[in-house]
């Protein structure tokens, strides 16, 4: 993944599959790059929605 873009509601990603490793919480908007989601790697290995 090397964008993102939140339409609505926020995301809690992490650089590991199976919801492992460092996580990232994005919020509305655009992520054009992955130093925009403050991450050191180019990848997600998944992501989901954060219910509130």
């Amino acid at each position: 993944v090397n964008s993102i873009r939140v339409e609505s509601g926020a995301w809690i990603c992490y650089d590991h599959p199976d919801f492992k490793g460092q996580q990232y919480i994005l919020e509305h908007g655009e992520y054009p790059e992955f130093q925009r989601w403050n991450s050191h790697n180019d990848h997600m290995g998944s992501c989901k929605p954060i219910r509130m």
